[in-house]
């Protein structure tokens, strides 16, 4: 939907990108061509800057929202944090400074390595 409202107004991802910038009030790099592209492409959920782009492209915000939210429906993954457990996955070890750590704190960290790998493969739409 952002592409078709992007080209309905014949701005190129990277106008898109600005005129949602200022729309925020932020300094013009921070959202790139290269994100609004993985938008288009539904490889990322533009949830902060949904209302942005919303503004940018003069549509309703809830527009966009339904449409984002019927992408998250097809099962789709959102973000990494969908891949992650409910605990804290990157809380401090609790081994103490200066001290060795456990085969527990080892299979753990290994643990939170692999989940991160793994979503980081998926969002990049590896397998």
């Amino acid at each position: 939907m952002i592409r078709r409202l992007r080209r309905n107004k014949g701005w190129s991802q990277a106008r898109l990108a600005a005129e949602a910038c200022r729309a925020a009030g932020l300094p013009s790099d921070s959202l790139t061509q290269q994100d609004i592209y993985r938008y288009e492409k539904g490889k990322r959920t533009p949830r902060e800057w949904l209302p942005f782009i919303a503004a940018a492209l003069g549509v309703p915000l809830v527009e966009l929202q339904q449409a984002a939210g019927a992408g998250a429906q097809e099962g789709v993954p959102v973000t990494v944090a969908d891949f992650l457990p409910d605990s804290d996955p990157l809380a401090p070890v609790k081994a103490g400074h200066g001290r060795r750590i456990g085969a527990g704190d080892v299979t753990d960290l290994a643990g939170r390595v692999h989940g991160l790998r793994l979503a980081d493969d998926v969002l990049a739409g590896g397998t």
